[in-house]
């Protein structure tokens, strides 16, 4: 099981020293801008393949407000380094947030 953040979701920096996670105002969360928090980030959206920290505050933060999202999940057809997973991750971006189910530790 790979968490990763929710297709579609945006990460951005605020002039405030957070983070906000998400563009929705109803659903935005904010989180302290530290390496710690980046580095989750960076694991969920990125290429960084190395496994989450199941201890993680901020996997957990994110998950209690529903934008996680399992790779398998959301993937379920597609290989590891597959060129078509941006395609398939566009499709459950457009399809809403009922295309998966939300990653559960």
């Amino acid at each position: 099981m790979r968490p990763i953040l929710r297709p579609g979701t945006h990460v951005l920096s605020r002039a405030d020293g957070a983070l906000q996670v998400g563009l929705d105002p109803e659903r935005a969360l904010l989180l302290p801008d530290s390496a710690p928090v980046r580095g989750a980030l960076s694991r969920l959206t990125g290429p960084d393949r190395s496994p989450a920290d199941p201890d993680d505050g901020t996997l957990a933060f994110l998950d209690r407000h529903g934008q996680l999202l399992d790779e398998g999940d959301l993937l379920p057809l597609l290989r590891p380094g597959d060129p078509r997973t941006h395609a398939a991750a566009a499709l459950a971006r457009s399809r809403g947030t009922g295309s998966a189910a939300v990653w559960r530790s």
